[in-house]
């Protein structure tokens, strides 16, 4: 009976999270007049990449007209000039250009799924633990691990958001370096949030599979010691985007 209810609530906190991914989707116009629906996952100097229920495709930025966000409970989808990137093969994105790319507007309804999954997933590890039920405590700390990710990508975009909608009504003059010193700005916070949250998944990770003696959660806990490792590796989006500042930045040799 305590298996089925473990399963039960591991395929419940997984239908939630994909049906919150699902709900927030985009629609990708292309100049040709296509239209791509899915989930853009990543855009770069040259190129754009999108989830689609096909598959992941991956489109040159010359050849994205805009992106239409359809926010979860938002209604009709927001545009946005992704194509505003580069605006012609010959002109890199400039700083105020890589910091618009960096803001994302989330509804109200996504932050308080996302904030919920997180709680509910800490109060089932601490029951799980206070219970000294080890499968609870592994489902609880997976559940606040998906909720964690989903909280850094919804503040690093609401962070992004309020600087360029700041900078905005600068003088033109103005702009340019106030974006420059925005993109330092959030590249030292995603790189101090990766830092921390690998950090404190590689402990949790190592404590948990060692402290237990459960299989199913210490395939938990090895998922979260993988996700600790990628994340102190691999740079944000807002570090790769400073980056390509920087590089756009610094004189031809």
């Amino acid at each position: 009976m305590g298996k089925r209810v473990h399963s039960a609530i591991t395929m419940f906190l997984v239908f939630t999270l994909l049906v919150w991914m699902s709900a927030s989707a985009d629609v990708l116009h292309l100049k040709d007049g296509g239209e791509i629906e899915g989930t853009v996952i990543e855009t770069t100097l040259t190129t754009l990449t999108i989830s689609t229920s096909t598959g992941v495709r991956e489109y040159p930025i010359s050849a994205v007209d805009y992106v239409e966000r359809d926010e979860l409970g938002a209604g009709p989808g927001e545009s946005e000039e992704v194509a505003g990137i580069a605006e012609s093969d010959d002109q890199p994105p400039d700083a105020c250009n890589l910091l618009e790319s960096l803001s994302l507007s989330y509804s109200p309804g996504e932050w308080l799924f996302v904030g919920g999954v997180t709680a509910v997933g800490a109060i089932v590890a601490l029951a799980g633990i206070a219970a000294r039920d080890e499968i609870t405590t592994a489902i609880g700390v997976t559940a606040a691990q998906l909720g964690a990710i989903g909280l850094s990508v919804l503040i690093a975009g609401a962070r992004a958001k309020q600087a360029f909608t700041k900078i905005a009504s600068s003088a033109s003059s103005a702009r340019e370096g106030e974006c420059g010193r925005a993109l330092h700005k959030l590249a030292e916070e995603g790189r101090f949030g990766r830092m921390l949250a690998g950090i404190t998944e590689l402990l949790v990770g190592f404590l948990g599979s060692v402290l237990t003696a459960n299989d199913y959660a210490r395939v938990t806990y090895s998922s979260l010691i993988a996700s600790g490792a990628y994340r102190l590796v691999f740079p944000s989006r807002q570090e790769k985007a400073l980056k390509q500042y920087e590089m756009l930045a610094s004189p031809s040799t």
